[in-house]
């Protein structure tokens, strides 16, 4: 395919000006013989240079002045010269054209009409050209597609599943109908803004609050589930007989409890239960007339089946529900608070509103109960805030720290494309010089970046299925198991892809079109150095620092906010122990022998299994949700109501401190003396004696706790026989709080932790053979959380772990996208400027010289990015101060740490372009000038 020169119409648009040839040449800046043969006809296939000054100093079009021979894009007859339709040449959807060296296909060359003809020039049409010359350009070029839709891929794919995380956990609303009403309700107290409530003051707080459409109580707990095959440990909830109506849920089978299924008397036993428990145990059976189940020994009449996906985490897990059943004594004891509060705003009403009206109802119930409500508050918050917890800022910090991988990652393209764009300057000239207007070429450019974009996303979607996979059972977050990629996700996942193809694509597209079209052609195939864009590309080489910098700042600094949590002093020894539970009332065949001979005798025969050196029982756990507070009186103080001193409680064996690792300070551990009929004995810590005893001994005081079971043989008050180390008990973050301990000989309660001390690398090979001795004396038991002793301490971390890890890979990818970012435009530049290096190689520069330009060129934006993101860090990172445990948001050594690891990492992407620029031949280099 050849272009020929129209030389009569040459010569014709060269009279009619009235100039003449000579006069001509010089403007064009042609000699005068080259424009003669041009105008002769001797010279009718003029190079691609000099068709493009004839087009741009006579002021025409390609048609008027060229025709293209042997172009079967063309019609038949249109390309012959003089042709009738040659005046109104119809264009083809691509014409392929040989300028010189160069090979292009044109698309859509105007008419000299300026007329669009056919269907083939219609925007959408255009725009199916654009994406299939994309296509091919992407295929041409696989190492550069390779990359980018490798960072792509990463940044889509870590902000699809985070997102999916995000909805799951935060955005997505509760299963329940204007579940925006829905409230929790606290009493508030000092040191704890978030306590349980009693059941009176929820009572007044109803009464009061206009607000509150309707409220209720629940209360979780344990029951032995009997059947068939062996007994099973089953959760249960205690519901007020409004808990479903506040909540809206409708029964799948059946029906849900009502007021009148929880009187204060001889409630019936009636139970509804879990959609999963239905098909399990029930199978699944339509009628529920003849559906019981036995539950410590009584049949409950199952009324109801909850719907599938029923779920209130962190507030219930229950399997199965039963009435609440407070009789008149628990519903005028304000002191037991051991309830969780629900409510329902009413249609209108605000939180705020309600709020003032409970802060009202909260100062009348302390002014008439001054004894035991002195300092106490109430809170309402909403339910899908109080159930997500403590799990939003995690989240929030891992949402925002997997943005910025997703904005290295499209700096990265962006820099790759700008370097394209460089190399396809003639190209761009070329189609530029031929008709094609400057937003046509934007958006050609902008479908290529789209393109890619949109394939990245979809890798990236894949991705995230993937750590999905991985993220579920890893997470302890509430209702995480529900994160998936649903349409939403599909959505955010696809305008992430769009937003990334037009911010990574907008530069490249604005840049490349308003390069100089003259300059382009002349240059040819040399390389010369390219100043346009570069300052571009280092603001995007600094930006990739800066946000890379932040993102190690955060992991490390996490870091060692974890290093500092896992090392603290828990106060007891988790090497060689296994944890288990026993939780569920006792069978009537049983009750006789009475609790306390069960938990020793179980204890005595586990002392007698291999490798078992202590086994004892405690109420409590350390490091587990269930705690206990109460009041603890010194026998001949006074104290102002509200400033009782409170301590945590528990009530164990006494080996418990041997098998826990918990030494004794001072006095005497726990006896079996030390019983029922007997003197009470009581053990405190460490803190509780420096804080209530700071000018005496503690020991052989007396002391009166506000909690009891009610035996008549229970002592009235205790005394403190010795004092023991402290154990973080709720928590390894939280500082030991008072705490003091009973014999489970005077306070046996109906549910025990049992901890054994062993000789094993693996406690939890013991599991069976402790079920078979419990089973000896009694098959009614059903033992349930076998675990070896470190996962307490694993579970407490879990979270920080969680967000650890994850901050851990996004900043090792925003490490590695970042200094590849600094490699390829260092690369790039170094090629640019080939033949300057060659020049001042010639003029004797050494090699030396060489890489200190070199790296002199790239540690600018790396250092400006440094000093960007570290500043950027100290803003940021303090939206997740509360996470961290004893770390300053302001760490020096983590920020040298940080900085040294960046600047390292760019220096080594730096190496190898250096060292090949010293390493230019000059004569070599040379030539190509």
């Amino acid at each position: 395919m050849k272009v020929r020169l129209k030389h009569q119409r040459l010569k014709r648009a060269l009279d009619e000006s009235r100039m003449s040839q000579n006069r001509w040449a010089q403007k064009l800046g042609l000699s005068s013989g080259h424009l003669s043969e041009l105008v002769n006809g001797k010279r009718p296939y003029p190079s691609a240079e000099t068709r493009q000054i004839l087009l741009q100093g006579l002021n025409l079009n390609f048609r008027q002045l060229f025709q293209v021979e042997d172009a079967t894009e063309v019609e038949e007859g249109d390309a012959r010269e003089g042709s009738p339709s040659n005046d109104r040449v119809r264009d083809r959807s691509l014409v392929d054209l040989r300028l010189g060296p160069v090979r292009l296909r044109l698309d859509r060359v105007r008419s000299p009409m300026g007329k669009i003809a056919r269907r083939g020039d219609s925007l959408m049409h255009s725009i199916l050209q654009d994406i299939r010359f994309g296509l091919r350009t992407l295929r041409k070029s696989p190492a550069f597609t390779a990359v980018a839709l490798l960072a792509l891929a990463l940044g889509i794919g870590g902000n699809t599943a985070i997102f999916s995380l995000l909805n799951a956990v935060i955005l997505r609303p509760l299963p329940f109908p204007d579940s925006d009403r829905l409230v929790m309700l606290w009493e508030t107290e000092e040191g704890n803004p978030r306590a349980s409530v009693s059941a009176p003051n929820l009572d007044d707080w109803l009464e009061s609050a206009e607000g509150l459409e309707s409220g209720a109580a629940i209360r979780n707990t344990n029951h032995t589930l009997r059947g068939q095959g062996p007994a099973l440990r089953i959760e249960a909830s205690r519901v007020s007989g409004t808990f479903f109506q506040v909540l809206g849920v409708e029964p799948q089978v059946g029906r849900l409890f009502r007021p009148e299924d929880d009187p204060p008397e001889n409630p019936p036993l009636r139970a509804v239960v879990s959609h999963g428990f239905w098909q399990t145990h029930l199978g699944g059976a339509s009628n529920l007339e003849n559906q019981g189940i036995d539950l410590d020994g009584k049949r409950y009449q199952v009324i109801g089946v909850l719907p599938r996906g029923f779920n209130l985490p962190a507030l219930t897990s229950a399997d199965i529900y039963l009435p609440l059943n407070l009789d008149a004594a628990m519903n005028q004891n304000r002191g037991n608070h051991m309830y969780g509060a629900l409510a329902r705003l009413s249609e209108g009403a605000t939180l705020t509103q309600v709020q003032s009206q409970l802060d009202a109802a909260a100062e009348s119930i302390e002014r008439r109960f001054p004894d035991s409500q002195a300092g106490r508050g109430v809170r309402a918050d909403p339910l899908q805030q109080a159930l997500v917890g403590d799990a939003r800022e995690p989240l929030v910090a891992l949402s925002i720290a997997v943005g910025f991988v997703l904005l290295i990652a499209c700096a990265n393209v962006a820099n790759l494309l700008l370097a394209r764009a460089s190399a396809r300057r003639r190209e761009i000239a070329i189609r530029s010089a031929l008709g094609a207007g400057r937003l046509r070429l934007m958006r050609q450019l902008l479908a290529e970046s789209l393109l890619l974009s949109l394939t990245g996303g979809v890798l990236g979607v894949a991705l995230a299925l993937a750590v999905l996979e991985l993220l579920r059972p890893a997470a302890d977050l509430p209702r995480v198991e529900e994160a998936s990629v649903d349409p939403w996700v599909l959505l955010f996942s696809l305008m992430v892809s769009l937003l990334a193809g037009v911010l990574f694509g907008l530069a490249p597209a604005w840049l490349s079109p308003r390069k100089d079209v003259r300059a382009a052609l002349v240059e040819g195939g040399r390389h010369q150095g390219d100043a346009s864009g570069s300052g571009l590309r280092g603001a995007l080489v600094a930006a990739e620092v800066a946000l890379a910098v932040i993102l190690l700042l955060g992991a490390g600094i996490f870091v060692r906010s974890f290093a500092q949590l896992t090392s603290v002093e828990s106060g007891f020894e988790t090497q060689g122990r296994l944890i288990f539970f026993n939780s569920s009332p006792f069978s009537a065949d049983f009750e006789n022998h009475g609790r306390l001979e069960f938990y020793q005798q179980l204890s005595e025969k586990i002392e007698g299994l291999p490798g078992v050196e202590r086994a004892a029982t405690g109420l409590i756990l350390p490091l587990t949700d269930a705690q206990v507070g109460t009041g603890l009186l010194v026998k001949g103080r006074e104290y102002k109501p509200g400033e009782e001193p409170q301590a945590r409680y528990n009530s164990v064996s006494p080996g418990y401190f041997e098998a826990m690792g918990i030494p004794l300070i001072r006095g005497r551990l726990l006896e079996p003396g030390d019983r029922l009929g007997q003197p009470g004995a009581m053990l405190i810590n460490e803190t509780a004696a420096r804080r209530y005893f700071p000018d005496s001994d503690p020991i052989g005081q007396f002391v009166q706790p506000t909690i009891g079971l009610g035996d008549p043989q229970e002592p009235d008050s205790y005394q403190i026989v010795g004092i023991v180390g402290d154990v973080r008990q709720a928590g390894l973050h939280l500082d030991p709080e008072p705490q003091y301990y009973v014999s489970v000989a005077q306070q046996t309660w109906p549910m025990t932790a049992f901890v054994v001390k062993t000789q094993l690398q693996d406690p939890t090979t013991l599991r069976q053979a402790i079920r078979m001795e419990a089973a000896r004396l009694d098959r009614g038991q059903a033992l349930h959380g076998f675990a070896a002793m470190s996962s307490l301490l694993d579970d407490n971390v879990a979270q920080r772990r969680f967000v650890l890890t994850l901050l851990g890979a996004f900043a090792s990818v925003a490490l590695l996208l970042a200094a590849v970012g600094i490699y390829g435009v260092i690369s790039y530049s170094v090629q640019r400027r080939l033949p300057e290096i060659g020049v001042r190689m010639a003029l004797g520069a050494l090699r030396a010289d060489v890489v200190k330009l070199v790296l002199h060129q790239a540690l600018k934006p790396v250092v400006a990015g440094l000093i960007i993101g570290g500043l950027g860090a100290l803003l940021l990172i303090r939206l997740v101060q509360s996470q961290l445990y004893q770390v300053d948001t302001v760490d020096p050594l983590t920020y040298l740490a940080a900085t040294a690891l960046l600047l390292f990492s760019a220096l080594l992407a730096c190496t190898l372009p250096a060292w090949r620029a010293s390493k230019v031949d000059p004569l070599r280099s040379l030539r190509t000038t």
